[in-house]
């Protein structure tokens, strides 16, 4: 890209040099103003004033219209060595800490806005006694923000467990049930409706794939039938064992297997225990016959 030509021309170049030798000439009057100052020999003239430094607190002259608060570069901390400068910054910091403890005791304690507790402030307008209730503070207007934008249906209903009436609260993912414990409750029922289903399925399926007669058969009636003992071992097979995966779990079992020809009803069901069960398998009969009347 070309320059400007008047940018490139020589009154230009002139100007420039002058500006950098003005620069020069203005830091050379101000050292020789500084040397004259520390021999005895400076006059105060009407283009340079009187200040005291702020580092060593002696008086220093300065331009007039020029921000100097140093009388020199060490007092500035730009000539400082690096212990130097780390007792004065330590320094800085205990006069800063004294200066806001001195405040802080002059202050009444005033509630904390999160979470109510008394607290002495430590600067101005501080309402959170700490960064815990700062925090806490800040979920809480975000959670409420959030809740100005939601647009799900948050009406009273009836819980699908208990039926107590409920209306559900942002966050909780419940939208059929009142509580946790409801919600369990209700997975607990489901579960042993589907296993109960379930498995009269499963024997169905299984009585039509072997072409058997099939009867609908309730586990727990031939357990009470059969005395919750093994038909096989004479184990007795404990009721708080049902469902469990202990060798004397009580397990319907069928006398003559369903691959064999034996049928899905009454007759052939005994209970037996889990470990007598497994062992005995779909090949064999195994078990006593029925002599007790049929469970109605």
């Amino acid at each position: 890209m070309a320059l400007c030509p008047a940018a490139d021309s020589e009154p230009a170049r002139r100007r420039s040099g002058d500006r950098k030798g003005q620069s020069a000439r203005r830091a050379a009057r101000l050292a020789a103003l500084r040397d004259s100052y520390r021999r005895g020999e400076y006059v105060a003239g009407s283009h340079h004033l009187e200040d005291q430094c702020a580092g060593c607190g002696s008086t220093f002259p300065r331009w007039r219209g020029h921000p100097m608060s140093y009388c020199s570069r060490r007092c500035a901390g730009m000539d400082l060595t690096d212990a130097e400068r780390k007792a004065a910054l330590t320094a800085a910091r205990e006069t800063e800490r004294n200066r806001r403890s001195r405040a802080k005791g002059d202050r009444p304690p005033v509630a904390c806005q999160e979470c109510g507790c008394a607290f002495i402030q430590e600067r101005g307008g501080q309402m959170l006694c700490s960064d815990q209730c700062r925090t806490l503070r800040a979920r809480r207007r975000s959670r409420e923000k959030a809740q100005l934008g939601d647009a799900r249906d948050r009406s009273p209903r009836a819980c699908k467990c208990c039926g107590l009436v409920f209306a559900p609260k942002y966050g909780d993912r419940r939208r059929a049930f009142c509580s946790a414990s409801c919600l369990r409750k209700q997975e607990r029922r489901d579960a042993r409706a589907a296993g109960k289903r379930d498995a009269g399925k499963n024997h169905r399926k299984r009585a039509r794939a072997a072409g058997v007669p099939y009867e609908p058969v309730n586990r727990l009636k031939v357990f009470d039938r059969d005395g919750w003992k093994c038909q096989i071992c004479g184990e007795k097979t404990p009721r708080r064992l049902l469902g469990t995966i202990d060798d004397r779990a009580p397990e319907l079992d069928h006398r003559i297997p369903l691959s064999q020809g034996g049928p899905h009803t009454y007759e052939n069901t005994q209970c037996a225990c889990r470990a007598c069960n497994i062992s005995k398998g779909a090949t064999r009969a195994a078990g006593q016959m029925n002599l007790f009347p049929r469970a109605a």
